[in-house]
């Protein structure tokens, strides 16, 4: 690679995440207030009256708001609340989404046309608009990506007290050392290096003891009705995932079955937008994404979330049937 080349990717990596991150402020400080329906009613009430609460009581409003006992969303709510009107924070964490986001999009050296299509993807754009709590968790499992081992770790524990779900995108980037943690640990090799991993599982698990009641709240609700043909969308996903994985098709089923699992009892549509994710992952590094499925994914989905973004800015919501 030439010192020309070197300089245009440092420049494209640098380059393009502030101009998407700059695009997606403007975006959500327009639109936002647009959207009142479906659960943002109940986050604007949360954020609009968070501030006449002292910190343990407000998690009680917190808790009986949203019904959620994730602590860490609560935490940053409860600080920017007092400096900030709501549509500037949410601008301002769409912001450094859509940020961290480009980096990874650019890293996987994907054809350009994938940077348009995947700012107005349906995904992305329920994270910006709709999924707040969720947004945020994305947001710190994408900080973790950024760091090592330790630090890593942190961002992940936060990623997953500010959204439990979360758990599927830490469990699936752990996959690969997983396989080599347990390779080491069948020849009584294991590395030193590796001990980190062991400590992070007894961290997550503390974390999900912690929320065990919330969790085992949020399964109940979710598993009124088991469905079979819930799993069928993961299923689909993790076919062209696997197709596109070659010689990581192992990485990549450990990394899916979790979410494929999960998707039987809560439902795939808590569990489409990370088979979505793990799909593109794999499949944007086939030919920096040109091949059939990549584009198809890409078109109908942003087809879906300028679809998204047309109901909610006409009628508040972007799930309402117009």
């Amino acid at each position: 690679m030439t010192h020309i080349e070197v300089s245009y990717r440092v420049r494209k990596e640098s380059l393009y995440p502030v101009i998407f991150s700059i695009f997606c402020f403007i975006l959500s400080y327009c639109f936002f207030p647009y959207y009142f329906g479906g659960d943002q009613q109940f986050y604007n009430k949360f954020y609009g009256g968070i501030s006449g609460y002292g910190l343990f009581d407000g998690f009680i409003f917190y808790n009986n708001s949203l019904g959620t006992k994730e602590p860490f969303y609560y935490l940053i709510v409860y600080f920017f609340s007092g400096w900030t009107d709501r549509v500037f924070f949410v601008s301002l964490a769409n912001s450094l989404l859509a940020f961290l986001i480009y980096r990874n999009i650019v890293r996987l050296r994907v054809v350009p046309l994938y940077y348009f299509l995947i700012f107005f993807n349906f995904y992305i754009l329920v994270l910006f608009f709709s999924a707040e709590r969720l947004k945020f968790g994305v947001l710190f499992f994408l900080l973790a990506l950024e760091y090592k081992r330790e630090v890593r770790l942190v961002f992940f524990l936060l990623a997953v007290l500010t959204h439990v779900q979360v758990i599927f995108l830490v469990v699936a980037v752990q996959a690969a050392n997983l396989i080599i943690f347990f390779k080491l640990l069948a020849r009584l090799s294991l590395r030193a290096s590796y001990l980190h991993l062991l400590f992070g599982l007894f961290a997550l698990s503390f974390v999900g003891y912690f929320l065990k009641d919330h969790i085992i709240s949020k399964l109940q609700f979710y598993s009124a009705v088991l469905d079979i043909s819930s799993i069928l969308k993961p299923m689909f996903f993790l076919f062209w995932a696997l197709l596109y994985a070659k010689n990581r098709r192992v990485e990549c089923f450990l990394a899916a079955l979790p979410m494929v699992f999960a998707s039987f009892f809560i439902g795939d549509e808590r569990v489409n937008i990370f088979m979505y994710f793990l799909f593109s992952y794999y499949a944007f590094q086939f030919k920096k994404g040109v091949n059939f499925p990549s584009l198809m994914f890409a078109i109908y989905y942003t087809f879906t979330g300028c679809t998204f973004l047309y109901l909610f800015y006409n009628y508040g919501d972007g799930f309402v049937v117009s």
